[in-house]
């Protein structure tokens, strides 16, 4: 799908005098006219509101260490400790990010679940 162009129409101004300091010298720059301005940029959409991304999962990646939603917390979230240790907190948060989203819509049980443990495995590793 293209992305439309939008216009973008700058006012002029005029820009007052001033002093610039460029290393130990001093420059006085006059006052200047510019120009009003017109150009086009891409449309880059609603502010906040990026493309959406799922990450790419590979089957079994979380389930090698004993990740299952059916499972208990405590057995979840020591599994999800394993997984960090062995594929790092990027990998690991990634993968429940990609849960999280993939079940929003077909099992939203599972996705709560996924969604309390990716909130709680950024808790723990999140700020380091």
């Amino acid at each position: 799908m293209a992305r439309k162009k939008l216009t973008i129409k700058r006012k002029g101004y005029t820009r007052k005098a001033f002093t610039a300091k460029r290393g130990k010298k001093r420059y006085r720059v006059r006052s200047a006219t510019v120009k009003p301005g017109v150009y086009k940029i891409r449309d880059l959409g609603a502010p906040g509101r990026g493309k959406k991304y799922i990450p790419r999962l590979k089957k079994g990646t979380l389930k090698e260490q004993g990740y299952s939603l059916s499972k208990s917390t405590a057995a979840r979230r020591s599994a999800l400790v394993k997984d960090v240790r062995k594929r790092g907190y990027g990998s690991t948060r990634g993968s429940l990010w990609a849960l999280v989203q993939l079940f929003k819509r077909t099992k939203p049980s599972y996705s709560s679940k996924a969604k309390t443990d990716f909130n709680w495995l950024v808790k723990k590793y999140g700020n380091k």
